[in-house]
């Protein structure tokens, strides 16, 4: 699968989801991260109840690609300052009282 078509089918899933959660995009948050538990520690996301996608794509570009569009184009709150594109995992969850941010 080419960059251009991972990016376009992870968008597309996400855009499903969140549509279907009849949630705005400023509810939710976007981040890249080479390890799995990161992120759950990291926003306190509890992985059986909140609601969160992730995705382990081709590369830190494709993660940083993706992200980037959510916040930048969609509206979501993210991690879009980072400079490193070694996570290979771009995610997103609904922020809730007790995530972070």
């Amino acid at each position: 699968m080419s960059k251009t078509n991972e990016i376009q089918d992870v968008i597309v899933q996400v855009i499903s989801h969140i549509a279907c959660t009849r949630s705005g995009y400023e509810n939710w948050f976007a981040g890249t991260s080479a390890n799995l538990e990161t992120i759950l520690k990291l926003h306190n996301i509890n992985k059986n109840e909140d609601d969160w996608l992730t995705f382990d794509v081709s590369s830190g570009e494709v993660a940083a690609n993706i992200r980037d569009f959510f916040i930048n184009e969609m509206g979501m709150d993210g991690n879009g300052n980072q400079n490193s594109k070694q996570g290979h995992y771009f995610y997103v969850y609904r922020k809730t009282s007790h995530t972070f941010p």
